[in-house]
């Protein structure tokens, strides 16, 4: 009998000789697939290892994380670009692989310029050895060696932050698993450079807040209407005087660290601001703290609701304030200073009109009264020169008698004048009223007296003495050396304010002398009446 047909299949020996092959596909295709297990596994390992590196410190330099890459996918170059923060668009190169010659440097920037220039810096470039011999914007490239070139931009939210390359001379072009590679570590990069940008920019904003703060006597904490706490700021702590746990007060009651700090006359106010919470969200504040260490300070600034209840009522609200003190110290000052000006001014005007007044009256014979008028009006102007200067807070007593005799006599002139006598500080009113009054006896001893002739001397000093147990100025004026002075039968303005308005407006006496060898005058009044300091 003919034997049975398989029906076409292989014979049991050719069967058996198909199975080495087989068995060494079998083999090659299980080696291959281990030996990309084994080269995913390694580029795991090399990305874990960028990501650490990245995340230790994304300031440090990384051409060792550039040349594992480039090594791993076979290139001979690679390159790190930042953008400028001037120009965003316009990438500048951070670092380069190390070349062993200068024709070496020369052909990685052709390569990085002429590749750089075929796309927008956001776009992704990998280019072959086919691509780069077609193009000829790459002929300088490709005489260079190049084979092959990819670009990848780093991009954080669509914003360009650098780029990474990398150029080959050896492989015509980088696979997808390479490029993949690539992709994924300068994803890590941007990760890293934006990570690095928003941790400057915080810490410039808090140096700029810290600042602020510092600077600007900034204080703030939050109030908890629910859990009855509060929240403070080290720099409210330091403002507000406090030393609390953790920074966390209570809000109510006797242990309410804020009411309790307050002024009492402005505690009042707690209340308020909680109502008013309840009906708007931002309100303004400006109140008086008492510390600690005794000191008032005056705040100023706004509470914000940040949460309400279902009920419409402020849960939790933001406070912030400002040291204002010395604002409000100035505000005082210039009420102060205008109502004191306003006051002087009418005592002026008052003291113009009785000068005019008296001027007009009757001067001295063969002495035209507007002359006598001007030169009274000009030693008012110079008492007020001298109080100005002062921001008529006083002046020294000294200055008050050399400025009065300026149109008379030099000060630095010791043949004719001698001042002695300790530093004190008069208050205005009585800076002015003395000024006119030596103004006065400086005129008439001008006309009349020792500074009418060479041998003229003038002998001024003052001391303190005790009154009934109070203390008191004594200011005295001798004259020596003029012509013989005889006595008054005419008493003229000059005696009139050294004789009654003077004594008026110190609260003391003065009692003026017509002695053969010159006029002498004393003046004495409370020493209350003047702010006494060395000078």
């Amino acid at each position: 009998m003919p034997e049975e047909s398989d029906g076409g299949l292989a014979s049991q020996p050719d069967r058996d000789s198909a199975l080495p092959d087989l068995e060494r596909a079998s083999r090659a295709e299980l080696q291959l697939t281990l030996e990309q297990l084994a080269r995913a596994n390694t580029r795991l390992a090399l990305l874990n290892r960028v990501s650490t590196r990245l995340l230790s410190d994304p300031t440090a330099s990384f051409s060792d994380l550039f040349e594992a890459i480039a090594r791993e996918i076979g290139a001979h170059y690679f390159f790190y670009q930042r953008t400028d923060s001037h120009r965003p668009e316009h990438l500048l190169l951070a670092a380069a692989s190390e070349q062993e010659s200068e024709q070496e440097a020369r052909r990685a920037n052709e390569i990085l310029l002429a590749a750089s220039h075929s796309a927008t810096a956001h776009q992704s470039i990998v280019l072959d050895s086919a691509q780069l011999a077609e193009n000829d914007a790459y002929k300088s490239v490709v005489q260079a060696g190049l084979l092959s070139f990819i670009r990848v931009p780093l991009l954080a939210q669509d914003r360009l932050l650098g780029a990474v390359s990398f150029a080959s001379v050896s492989r015509p072009s980088f696979p997808e698993a390479d490029q993949e590679l690539v992709r994924t570590f300068a994803d890590q990069l941007a990760a890293a450079v934006e990570r690095q940008r928003l941790e400057l920019q915080l810490r410039e904003s808090e140096q700029l807040y810290r600042g602020a703060v510092i600077t600007g006597r900034l204080a703030s904490w939050e109030t908890n209407m629910v859990t009855r706490e509060r929240i403070w700021t080290k720099e409210g702590l330091e403002m507000f005087g406090l030393d609390l746990p953790n920074g966390r007060g209570v809000v109510g009651g006797p242990n309410d660290e804020y009411w309790r700090t307050l002024h009492p006359e402005d505690r009042h106010m707690v209340a308020e601001f909680h109502r008013t919470a309840d009906k708007i969200d931002s309100y303004p504040a400006e109140y008086r703290i008492l510390r600690s260490d005794g000191r008032l300070m005056w705040m100023s600034g706004r509470g914000r609701v940040v949460e309400r209840g279902p009920d419409g009522k402020a849960r939790r609200v933001a406070n912030m304030v400002v040291d204002v003190t010395e604002r409000k110290k100035n505000e005082q000052r210039t009420r102060l200073l205008i109502d004191e000006l306003n006051h002087r001014v009418k005592n002026t005007l008052a003291t113009v009109q009785a000068i005019i007044a008296q001027t007009l009256k009757g001067g001295a014979v063969g002495t035209d009264p507007r002359d006598t008028l001007e030169a009274r009006l000009q030693s008012l102007s110079r008492s007020h020169n001298l109080l100005t200067r002062e921001n008529w807070e006083g002046a020294n007593l000294r200055e008050v008698v050399l400025e009065a005799l300026k149109p008379f006599i030099r000060p630095e002139d010791d043949r004719q004048l001698s001042v002695e006598g300790q530093g004190l500080r008069l208050r205005p009113k009585v800076a002015l009223s003395l000024g006119m009054a030596l103004h006065e006896l400086a005129t008439n001893a001008s006309k009349y007296g020792a500074l009418s002739s060479e041998a003229g001397r003038i002998a001024i000093r003052w001391a303190t003495t005790a009154v009934d147990g109070e203390p008191y100025l004594d200011f005295l004026w001798e004259e020596r050396g003029g012509p013989v002075v005889g006595p008054r039968s005419h008493r003229g303005f000059g005696s009139r304010l050294l004789e009654q308005g003077l004594p008026h407006e110190l609260g003391g006496t003065a009692r003026l002398e017509y002695l053969p060898e010159g006029i002498h005058c004393k003046i004495s009044f409370p020493l209350p009446q003047i702010e006494e300091s060395a000078t």
